[in-house]
């Protein structure tokens, strides 16, 4: 299984925690965005420059085989065209919806109450438990 993390700008540590916890369960993530970003990183004004993350994003999203979608109220519009694509894509999407955000109905998404419950989702499908 290959997992890739869409959140917002604002979540960067609670991605990288549950990237961290995913990892840990044997779990690869496909995204990168959150292992590059810093704490309080602007959104680039560049345009070659958000070419580029849009680029490497897509290209970490398309190497992967289900998104995990972090949401919280009022934070990461840009999250939602993210997960949008992936169920363009057919790609499933295991939504955490801890800190709020609202999970769009779609019958390729899990819709999971804590971050906690995401993950031991996303371990018990990679175990190939039924």
């Amino acid at each position: 299984m290959r997992v890739y993390i869409a959140a917002p700008k604002a979540e960067l540590a609670r991605a990288k925690s549950v990237a961290s916890q995913l990892r840990e369960r044997g779990i690869e993530v496909t995204s990168r965005w959150h292992e590059v970003l810093a704490e309080g990183a602007k959104d680039p004004t560049d345009r070659e420059e958000r070419g580029t993350v849009l680029r490497h994003n897509l290209a970490d999203l398309g190497r992967a085989t289900v998104m995990l979608a972090l949401t919280s109220d009022g934070a990461g519009r840009e999250t939602y065209v993210e997960i949008g694509r992936a169920i363009e894509c057919g790609i499933p999407v295991v939504w955490s919806i801890e800190r709020g955000g609202e999970a769009l109905s779609s019958s390729s998404a899990f819709v999971a109450a804590t971050d906690a419950d995401a993950i031991a989702c996303l371990a018990l499908v990679a175990s190939g438990a039924p």
